[in-house]
Order: structure tokens, then C-alpha cells, then sequence
């Protein structure tokens, strides 16, 4: 049995098939759209209120949500919700204002403008999608160790995953396809293809809930520094900072060995190297990837205000030093040589 529905207060007022909605109106100034997702219970946090302190805030709730009456004798789906924006935005003559919306908000803001119910415009935050692809359709059927052998295999990242995107995202020139294999060499894509019906989910335990803390620092050091090398900078001062609070526990490509050559490389062609590490023996780390003790702090991970700040003395003073690089930016920096806890 379903119970009555708790209404918020009204504050303004429209009327919409025949039923009151309501909306808010915060601040001045330009004209701003906030739009609400499916749930109405304070959704913004506050957010509201600090936009209004430079814009005039629109705040609608659709049919059926919030203050806003139930159309009666109709689906509240995101038809009916689009057909209300489009009336809304056209009675209080928003048309051209931007909207602001999240979740199914933005569902129904694209909705909107897709019909012509705004010319604005949109902001959208949360959008939910689901990529249409018949490859991946496939592979959704397949059992999920299968589709787990398939994420983590080099070949499989090229020839399968790659494909999906071809075919999601209309990919047709074989150039484009090594820029979108590097984004899949660093991107997790567990998350995509472990997705299950509800069925097949298996109910957390403390037995089988495994917090998934992965550092595939190795992996992601070689990749950025080889996107550095190739920018095309003439800067003479270069100073590369690794920040980490995990050890490395996920690369696939890159070896310590690779990482270690590398960094000794670009030192040698002058670039200086930092290493900042959490709860962790940072030297012992550092050093195994080839950075001096003089570069290597460790902090406590509650206090990373302090780390930041001596970084910042540390860029600052390398920033404005003779030195082209250094070994020891933290004596340079004066700055003591104590564990940060």
C-alpha cells in the first residue's frame, strides 16, 4: 500500500495541465535554471543559495516532485517532464537562460532542447547513458570472469574494447585509434565491463568486500613522462613531482626497471625529479625508480595541507634559484628534513 506523499512548501506558483507546480527564485542578476534529479530533498546541498549570490536562481520542481501536483491521468515520465520544463522556461521566459541539471534533470534538459523547449544553454551533471552497441551487447552476455579476462588483456583492450568505441562513437579513421587506446591504457575499464544484472550480484560480506585500491604508478609515470617528452617545450628548468598514498600495485606495461631508466634519462638531460609519499617508506620507493633522498618526502596522509605547503617552498624556491636542477630541492628550500606526521 502506498502512502500519502509528503509535499514540500510552495513558494511561487505556475499552473501546468490543469495542476499548480511550483518553483523558487533566488538572487539577481542574470537568469540561471537549476534542475533537479529524482530526488527533491534539498538536492543542491546549498548550492543554490551561492549561485543566487550572482545570479537570479530558478529552481522548478517537475510534476509530481517537490510542491509540484501529480498530473493526473498521465505517465510522469521524462516526456511529461520535458513538456513541464518547456512550459515553465516559456511562462516565466527563460527560453534563453542556461539550465543547470543533474541526473534526470539532465535527461529531461536534453529532452527539452531537442524539441526546441530551450535555446540555453545546458550544464549537465550526472547524465546517465548507455552506450548502444550491439559488440557490447554481446559481451554483456558473456559470464563476468570472462568479461574480466577480456578487460585486462592487451589484445583483447585493442581488438574488443576499441571496437565498442568504433562503434558507439562512429570511429572511422585507423589515426584516431592510438589516441583512444592510450585513454583505455589508462582508464580503468573494470567498471564498464563488470556491469551485471542484479541477479548475478553477489550479496556483500565481510568475507568477500574488498576495498579495489589500485596504483598502477609505474604504468602511469612511464605514460605521462613520455607525453612530456614529446610536448615540445624549450623550457631549460623542468621539475617533474610524483605524489602518491599507494604502492604500486596495477601496471601492466611498464616494469620499476623501465621507470627507473627513465627518470635517470631525463635527469641526465637536466630535469629534476620529486617524490612525495604517504604512510609509506617514500626513500626506499624513491629510490627504487631512481629518485635521490634529497628529493623524497614522506607525510602522513590526514596532513596534506603540510605536504602541499612544502611543495609549494620547494616549486617556488626552484622557480627562482640559479641552479638549472637540483638534488636536494628540500635543504635547497630549507626546509627540514622530518617525517610530516
Amino acid at each position: 500500500m502506498l502512502g500519502k506523499r509528503i509535499k514540500l512548501a510552495v513558494e511561487h506558483e505556475w499552473d501546468f495541465l490543469g495542476s499548480k507546480q511550483s518553483y523558487r527564485k533566488l538572487g539577481q542578476g542574470l537568469p540561471v535554471v537549476l534542475l533537479h534529479g529524482s530526488m527533491v530533498a534539498d538536492p543542491w546541498d546549498g548550492f543554490e543559495k551561492r549561485l543566487a549570490e550572482h545570479f537570479e536562481v530558478y529552481v522548478p520542481d517537475l510534476p509530481g516532485f517537490g510542491a509540484s501536483d501529480a498530473i493526473e491521468g498521465r505517465v510522469h515520465d521524462t516526456q511529461l517532464f520535458s513538456e513541464a520544463l518547456a512550459e515553465f522556461l516559456k511562462h516565466s521566459k527563460l527560453e534563453q537562460a542556461p539550465i543547470i541539471a543533474f541526473s534526470l534533470g539532465a535527461v529531461v534538459a536534453v529532452k527539452t532542447a531537442s524539441g526546441g523547449g530551450t535555446l540555453g544553454k545546458l550544464i549537465l551533471v550526472g547524465l546517465p547513458i548507455r552506450l548502444e552497441s550491439k559488440l557490447l551487447d554481446q559481451i554483456c552476455r558473456m559470464p563476468l570472469i570472462a568479461r574480466r579476462v577480456l578487460a585486462t588483456d592487451e589484445l583483447t583492450r585493442g581488438g574488443v574494447l576499441l571496437a565498442i568505441l568504433k562503434d558507439v562513437i562512429g570511429i572511422t579513421e585507423a589515426k584516431f585509434l592510438p589516441k583512444y587506446l592510450n585513454l583505455l591504457r589508462t582508464t580503468d575499464v573494470r567498471a564498464m565491463v563488470d556491469t551485471d544484472l542484479i541477479s548475478e550480484v553477489e550479496k556483500l560480506t565481510d568475507d568477500n568486500y574488498k576495498p579495489d585500491d589500485m596504483t598502477p604508478l609505474y604504468d602511469t609515470m612511464s605514460y605521462a613522462l613520455d607525453s612530456l617528452i614529446g610536448d615540445g617545450s624549450t623550457v631549460s628548468k623542468k621539475m617533474c613531482v610524483i605524489l602518491t598514498d599507494g604502492l604500486e600495485n596495477a601496471s601492466h606495461e611498464a616494469t620499476r626497471e623501465i621507470v627507473f631508466s627513465k627518470v635517470k634519462g631525463l635527469e641526465a638531460d637536466g630535469w629534476t625529479f620529486v617524490y612525495l609519499g604517504a604512510n609509506q617508506d617514500a626513500w626506499s620507493v624513491a629510490a627504487a625508480i631512481g629518485i635521490g633522498a634529497g628529493n623524497t618526502m614522506r607525510f602522513d596522509q590526514t596532513k596534506t595541507k603540510i605536504a602541499f605547503t612544502s611543495l609549494a617552498s620547494v616549486t617556488r624556491c626552484f622557480a627562482g634559484s640559479a641552479k638549472g636542477q637540483s638534488a636536494s630541492v628540500f635543504s635547497d628550500a630549507k626546509q627540514s628534513k622530518k617525517d610530516y606526521q
